[in-house]
């Protein structure tokens, strides 16, 4: 089960520089927009957006991966 999550992690990894390499190529002018979360173990403790739209997204995304932390850990 290590093995699978260390090879998870290392694609994720990968797949988030490779759509950052893609974004900065496609866009060429526009506004920039940024939003992030802060995780402390699986519990997202706060975040920041430069907009709503940005903040909505954030704010799924961090639900989807705390759901996805639970059910990493769960003894099935």
């Amino acid at each position: 089960m290590k093995e699978f999550l260390l090879i998870v992690g290392i694609i994720f990894i990968l797949l988030g520089f490779l759509l950052t390499f893609i974004a900065a190529i496609l866009s060429t002018k526009g506004k920039v927009e940024y939003g992030g979360v802060v995780f402390i173990g699986p519990f997202p403790v706060f975040g920041a957006a430069s907009s709503k739209e940005i903040m909505k997204l954030v704010l799924i995304i961090s639900a989807i991966l705390f759901i996805a932390f639970l059910l990493l850990q769960a003894k099935f």
